[in-house]
């Protein structure tokens, strides 16, 4: 034989062979886009335990802290299940704390490198999952087969025997023919009835095997690296591998199209349905178990990569006399911001700051670090000291058109569920409020703010911002007062007592109103200010007007920056 005819031979069978390859095997899976998912799938796994439970973040906490953004940015390379365990963990606290935070206590980065690089491989096949099984592991989702689906294996044998019958015995072929298209149409029958419901087992199969798969894998790093980051799925080894065998289908299951031949000729998956279901929900506390053990150990995974690139992280001391100390605290939502420094002791903090200057940025800095400290023991700052809390807060109240509510109401209703919380909660909820009571007038949104902020304080820690100054008077009790000043040289920095000069009518210069407009904002301006800014001591509740006689705590005002960015 000749070399082109070699070659051509050659061409013919690889063609072939690829041809093979396409109809019986199975396609190759490939990662999940972050947003393939929807936020309602990632919080699954959290929905699958009490959502009102009193250490659970509720919703509109979570959407004023900007905790999407949040985990954007720390689960680009997560899987589903990791993403769903770091979501329950920052909204509801660790099940196991202090992994992530030991594990950076006792290795150096290097270390924690050749901790975690082994399992990319892992992690990357676990991000090619393309459905949530969840629904079926933790919330009741059943797939529901009749029971005469359990008979159509006799089916097929059926049809043989007919046709051996026939050939045995000479009957007319009408015989023969009538049972195939009787066959046929039971097998189309089946086909519509049973299809979606073997689709839905097979996508929660192969979702199963996968997980089952990466905790054997991970599990296998363990007996190497011991410790607490792969140990569970280390212990449960032989287990993982009890649950793989009950789930996985036959051999020709495995591949797709073969499987899909069986299904057109024989019906063979569907006759095994109802079976394969039953041992499914036989196991499904060991499932969940492998699960929930592989979620958590990847949302480690993934938190302790992004601590090595994150830069400045300290561990977090938790503590339960309700004091926090931040140190140099920076927002984790941008890479830029200024860090900034501040203590709280016995009194709740009032701040106060020129517009844009950067006070609910502050804000939401405080409170994902409270919810990351609780979650992975950590926090974006050089030293930390925080209470065990549950954060609420109050940033982004809205009008609605819908439910036909001002946002005079909308403040009023979470006002109400801040109270209530604050009654029950007491020390373990830790308030974080922005511009009080904005919707009514001023001299009731003092009013109103005042009252409600007082009793706040009397039950938990709070920190909130207003540019009602005269609050910083009324409350002078139970609240300290601190504003955000620009400084040349050293950017932002936090300074004991109200602010001293506000920027509203300044800010109106820089955009085209005409110069009336600005004369008249100032004259009004300087006569309302006379008027209201400079009150004098608003009387306590004993009517004697006396001061309290303890010494304020120090709060430490010192802010240094490394970056000419301020925090926005």
């Amino acid at each position: 034989m000749t070399l082109p005819h070699i070659a051509l031979v050659s061409g013919r069978f690889k063609r072939i062979r690829a041809v093979f390859s396409e109809s019986f095997a199975n396609a190759r899976p490939h990662s999940m886009s972050y947003d393939w998912f929807s936020e309602s799938e990632v919080a699954s796994l959290d929905r699958a335990k009490d959502v009102d439970a009193p250490e659970h973040v509720d919703d509109q906490s979570w959407r004023d802290l900007d905790m999407p953004a949040y985990l954007r940015r720390i689960g680009q390379r997560a899987s589903l299940c990791a993403r769903q365990a770091t979501y329950r963990r920052l909204r509801r606290g660790a099940i196991a704390p202090g992994v992530v935070a030991d594990l950076l206590q006792e290795h150096s980065p290097a270390e924690l490198t050749a901790l975690i690089e082994p399992a990319g491989p892992i992690r990357e096949a676990l991000r090619c999952a393309s459905d949530d099984i969840t629904p079926h592991l933790f919330h009741g989702a059943r797939i529901v087969t009749p029971g005469w689906a359990e008979r159509l294996w006799l089916a097929p044998w059926g049809l043989a025997l007919v046709w051996t019958l026939q050939w045995l015995f000479a009957w007319p072929a009408t015989v023969g023919i009538g049972a195939t298209l009787a066959y046929v149409g039971l097998v189309g029958f089946v086909q519509i009835r049973l299809f979606p419901r073997l689709q839905e087992w097979k996508k929660l199969r192969a979702g199963l095997l996968l997980v089952l798969a990466s905790a054997r894998s991970l599990g296998e790093l363990g007996v190497t690296r011991r410790g607490r980051l792969y140990g569970a799925l280390t212990d449960d080894l032989a287990e993982t591998d009890r649950l793989a065998a009950l789930i996985s289908g036959r051999l020709y299951d495995r591949f797709a199209a073969i499987a899909e031949y069986a299904n057109l000729l024989a019906m063979s998956e569907y006759a095994t349905l109802r079976a394969s279901v039953e041992r499914f929900e036989s196991a499904l506390p060991s499932l969940r178990r492998v699960y929930e053990r592989v979620a958590e150990c990847e949302a480690d995974l993934c938190f302790l990569e992004h601590a090595l690139s994150a830069g400045q992280l300290c561990v977090a001391r938790l503590e339960t006399d309700g004091g926090v100390v931040f140190t140099d605290l920076k927002s984790p939502l941008f890479d830029d911001c200024q860090p900034l420094s501040l203590r709280m002791s016995d009194k709740s903090l009032l701040l106060s700051g020129q517009n844009g200057i950067g006070k609910s940025t502050l804000l939401r800095a405080v409170g994902i670090n409270l919810l990351v400290a609780r979650a992975f023991g950590v926090c974006y700052a050089t030293q930390a000291r925080v209470p065990p809390v549950t954060v609420w807060v109050s940033i982004e109240n809205k009008d609605s058109i819908e439910d036909s509510q001002s946002l005079y109401m909308a403040e009023l209703l979470r006002a109400e569920t801040l109270v209530k919380v604050a009654e029950a909660a007491g020390k373990m909820a830790f308030f974080i409020i922005d511009e009080v009571f904005r919707g009514t007038n001023n001299i009731e949104s003092v009013a109103a703010g005042a009252a409600v902020l007082q009793h706040l304080a009397a039950h938990a820690r709070v920190v909130v911002t207003s540019h009602n100054l005269v609050l910083g008077k009324i409350l002078r009790r139970s609240y300290r007062p601190l504003h955000l000043v620009r400084t040349q040289g050293k950017g932002l920095i936090l300074e004991d007592g109200l602010l001293p000069d506000t920027n509203g009518i300044a800010l109106m210069g820089r955009y085209d109103f005409p110069p009336s407009v600005l004369r008249e904002a100032d004259r009004v301006r300087a006569w309302y200010a006379d008027y209201v800014l400079q009150p004098g001591d608003f009387p306590l509740e004993d009517g004697a007007g006396r001061e309290p006689t303890h010494s304020p705590p120090k709060v430490s005002a010192a802010f240094t920056s490394s970056s000419s960015n301020p925090i926005r």
